[in-house]
């Protein structure tokens, strides 16, 4: 059997190394671009349209994949801008089009729409 084990000393040894030398250096910076790469990916399933979703400023819907957004956001604020034609959501999905807004089920705590939509 065989048992793994760490020195502190010798772990402590290797931080000092790891932060004190190039490598460490270059880790450091590599780091902070992932990180800031991480958090700019979290803002890639913000609305797309104009409006910030307060009910003074909802966001203004202008096509199908504007409204396919409001999945996204339940609780926010949206305007309908025009007419919108949705035809081409019958190929979403693999097939199985526009995909429903909040999942309501009266059986399970479920989450449903609960912004405004005008």
């Amino acid at each position: 059997m065989f048992i793994f084990s760490i020195d502190v000393s010798e772990a402590g040894d290797f931080f000092y190394f790891f932060v004190n030398n190039k490598i460490g250096a270059f880790m450091k910076l590599f780091l902070i671009v992932l990180i800031s790469l991480l958090l700019s990916l979290s803002n890639l399933s913000a609305f797309t349209g104009s409006g910030s979703g307060t009910e003074s400023d909802p966001y203004q819907i202008t096509n199908v994949q504007q409204l396919q957004e409001i999945s996204d956001e339940l609780d926010a604020h949206y305007t309908l801008m025009n007419d919108i034609d949705a035809s081409e959501t019958k190929d979403w999905n693999d097939g199985k089009g526009f995909d429903p807004i909040g999942d309501y089920d009266r059986e399970i705590d479920s989450i449903g729409f609960m912004g405004s939509l005008n």
